[in-house]
C-alpha cells in the first residue's frame, strides 16, 4: 500500500469538475459530519476523471475516479484561499486508490468512471457516468 502522509501526483488526465448550489440545502448539510460547517451556500462538487496510463501517476497507476463533497465553511486548503470539502462518495476502479483514500478516511467505493465525447472536436459533447 502507498504511504497515506505522501502526496501523489496525476497528469494529463480526462478530467470533468464542476460544482452547484444544490435545491435542498439540509440534505446537503446533513452529510457533513458533527464538528465540520457546510458552507452557508452548501455547494456541493463533484469530480470525474480517467488515468488511462500508469505514466500518468506516481505511483497509482491506470485508474477511474468519480467524488463527490460539500464545499465547508471555516477551513481552507493548502493554498489558504480555496474553502476545503468534505468528500461524501469516492468511487474508484483501483484498488490501490480505494486503499490510499480510505487511509485518509474517504467514504470509498469500487466502480469505474468512463467519458464518452460526442460531437465534432469544435463542439464535443461529453458525457460522463460513474458506475458501481
Amino acid at each position: 500500500m502507498l504511504d497515506p502522509a505522501v502526496p501523489q501526483l496525476v497528469v494529463d488526465c480526462r478530467t470533468l469538475y464542476f460544482s452547484w448550489i444544490p435545491a435542498d440545502p439540509d440534505a446537503v448539510a446533513a452529510l457533513v459530519p458533527d464538528g465540520l460547517r457546510a458552507h452557508p451556500d452548501r455547494q456541493v462538487f463533484m469530480n470525474q476523471y480517467v488515468v488511462d496510463d500508469a505514466s500518468q501517476t506516481s505511483g497509482f497507476g491506470a485508474y477511474s475516479l468519480t467524488y463527490l463533497g460539500v464545499t465547508l465553511t471555516g477551513l481552507e486548503a493548502p493554498d489558504g484561499v480555496t474553502p476545503a470539502g468534505w468528500w461524501t462518495h469516492y468511487v474508484t476502479s483501483s484498488d490501490r486508490v480505494r486503499d490510499y483514500a480510505g487511509a485518509r478516511g474517504a467514504p470509498v467505493l469500487p466502480g469505474r468512471t468512463t467519458f464518452v465525447t460526442r460531437g465534432t472536436a469544435s463542439r464535443p459533447r461529453p458525457r460522463c457516468t460513474a458506475s458501481r
